[in-house]
């Protein structure tokens, strides 16, 4: 896909009042689906209330929310590895200009990332798919940054166009809803004033943020209640709108990313057939707790003895105290629940159905099955559980995040194009201009092993590296904590040139006549005070050896062997100097002593026979 700047059509802007009535309708039509996902928000912070007259108003239900633990689990599991980024390189002049910008896109992309935490939105954004089924992203300018920022949107307050198809993820149009206090409303936006006006401080208003291909609006209008807005009953107040803000969309192309669930029609929560089971729960549950309520605190009747008696209690009793009742004109009768009732009946088997409903295993929550023997079994159930919904969670993930860099590389080629920017990558600083860079978004976002966690994507490689079947540099592409491949591989051989050098030294060191003791500590001052590493050490000091050897010989520092073992290359031959007049006169005087000693004629030098 190329990259092309769609320049802005004739275009007539909508007006506040269009917004609100196109929302207006989206609450009507959408009604029972988003009715449906705030179910599963009460589900999942256990705000289900038990329709009983023996419950307290304020107490809340006592059984195992497994809708919460399947939510966190899964979306932790799915936003524990982030996907491979790959640009190509776009053929035009030299190879390695290409490769380099290629490279250059993926790390300013990749920075991105970093920058707006892309992980920790995956993390919602993941908890969102598997209880809506829906994990919706808004990719916008951050004029503050100066980058495209990624704003995650709650499924509950998003009301998107319809969709063409069923893999289809970007709307033609989206509106997402906020609610807020009219006295906030009215100090951030005064110009707000005349349509909340007659309304209080602490009533309530919604702010609409629309955008499409062409703008991006926001407006504020009173808010509705849900029975009004199912009536349809809208009255005056009901369409009254005012523009907070405006900005023109200069992409040419929608900002919103939606990914669904597949299902056979509409995308439907794993969690939503748990609704009754769980209801069913905390009713039998609560009903257990109100039959032990009662068997502790058991039911008094005052029953008269005597026809059209009056009976009444004279004195009450006090077992503490050991005071005696006292009755007179009847009996007291003591009523007791059933036992039966009192015990946790269904409740067990309530629970087992949610876990096959929502496919939960009980490993989740730190238990195993009785009849799991080995942690390879355990493994291997809970793989046959999670791994194929993570697959195809991982597949539309990737499919949206490619989606979402398009975006955000229409918004920096539109908004910042001819500008120096820099994006920081982990530590590495990436400059470059937008104008020049994005000569294509042409690109690919894939999970290298979809369906894994964090866990998998270190053991399988290593497996396959072992066994020979996988290179090192495709096991380092493959990992997710390894973000740039070429500077790892260049760090591995580093480090291992560092530990060759490293025994190198240590040889020398235990050699005798190698490395003067005085040189290593001075080494080992250079590392430990911070001014060298060990390979910048080693060199000083071999220098200061050579100037020093050579200041004795009274010859060139090259020509010395330093820290080296004389003999392996390291310093120069050395010619033989010519005898001095002093070493003629050391001759002189050995042989004058010699002399004396010397009887033979062969040993003064004279000739014999």
């Amino acid at each position: 896909m190329t990259l092309v700047h769609v320049p802005q059509q004739a275009y007539e802007r909508k007006s506040a009042e269009d917004i609100v009535a196109l929302f207006r309708d989206r609450q009507k039509t959408r009604g029972p689906q988003h009715e449906q996902m705030r179910d599963i928000l009460n589900l999942y912070n256990g705000d289900i209330v038990v329709p009983l007259p023996e419950m307290r108003r304020d107490e809340k239900v006592s059984i195992v929310n497994l809708a919460k633990q399947g939510i966190n689990q899964m979306g932790m599991r799915a936003a524990s590895v982030m996907p491979n980024v790959t640009f190509p390189p776009v053929p035009n002049g030299r190879t390695e200009d290409a490769e380099k910008n290629a490279m250059k896109r993926r790390k300013a992309t990749m920075g991105w990332w970093d920058a707006v935490g892309m992980q920790i939105k995956m993390r919602q954004r993941g908890r969102w798919l598997f209880a809506y089924a829906h994990a919706p992203v808004m990719v916008c300018p951050d004029f503050k940054a100066g980058r495209p920022t990624w704003r995650p949107m709650s499924p509950v307050n998003t009301y998107p166009s319809h969709f063409s198809a069923f893999d289809d993820m970007v709307p033609s149009d989206c509106i997402v809803a906020g609610v807020h206090a009219v006295g906030w409303c009215k100090k951030q936006w005064p110009q707000s004033a005349s349509v909340l006006q007659g309304m209080k401080d602490d009533d309530l208003c919604e702010i609409l943020h629309y955008v499409d291909s062409n703008e991006y609006h926001t407006v504020v209008t009173p808010k509705l209640l849900l029975e009004e807005v199912r009536a349809q009953n809208y009255t005056g107040r009901a369409l009254k709108a005012t523009t907070l803000d405006w900005h023109p969309n200069l992409t040419g192309r929608p900002w919103v990313v939606i990914p669904r669930s597949i299902s056979l029609e509409n995308p439907i929560s794993t969690y939503s057939g748990m609704m009754g089971m769980y209801e069913a729960a905390a009713e039998l549950d609560a009903l257990a707790k109100i039959a032990r309520r009662k068997g502790v605190f058991w039911e008094e009747w005052l029953v008269s003895t005597e026809m059209n008696g009056s009976p009444e209690i004279v004195v009450r009793a006090d077992p503490y105290n050991g005071q005696v009742g006292v009755v007179r004109g009847g009996t007291l009768e003591r009523l007791s629940p059933e036992v039966q009732y009192s015990s946790d009946t269904g409740v067990d088997r309530m629970e087992r159905n949610m876990r096959v409903e929502a496919n939960l295993p009980s490993d989740f929550g730190g238990e195993s099955s009785t009849n799991v023997r080995t942690g390879a079994r355990a493994n291997a159930l809970i793989q046959s559980a999670v791994d194929p919904v993570l697959q195809e969670t991982h597949e539309l993930f990737a499919q949206s995040l490619e989606q979402e860099d398009y975006i955000a590389i229409a918004i920096d080629k539109a908004y910042w194009s001819g500008s120096s920017k820099t994006i920081w990558l982990g530590n590495e600083a990436i400059k470059y201009d937008p104008g020049k860079i994005w000569e294509t978004d042409r690109h690919t976002v894939d999970y290298s092993l979809a369906g894994a966690d964090i866990n998998q994507m270190t053991i399988v490689p290593l497996q396959m590296v072992g066994a020979g079947v996988m290179s090192k540099r495709t096991a380092m592409s493959y990992h997710p904590l390894i973000k740039d491949v070429d500077k790892e591989l260049d760090q591995v051989v580093l480090d291992q040139l560092e530990a060759a050098a490293l025994s190198g030294i240590q040889q020398l060191i235990a050699t005798p006549g190698g490395m003067p003791l005085t040189d290593v500590i001075e080494v080992m001052h250079m590392i430990k005070s911070g001014e060298a590493d060990l390979i910048e050490a080693v060199a000083i000091v071999q220098q200061e050896a050579q100037e020093r050897q050579a200041q004795q010989a009274q010859t060139m520092a090259q020509g010395m062997p330093g820290v080296n073992m004389p003999g392996q290359g390291a310093e120069q031959p050395l010619s033989i100097p010519a005898a001095s007049p002093s070493m003629d006169n050391l001759k002189n005087i050995l042989g004058n002593a010699r002399m004396q000693a010397m009887t033979t004629p062969a040993e003064r030098g004279q000739p014999v026979g």
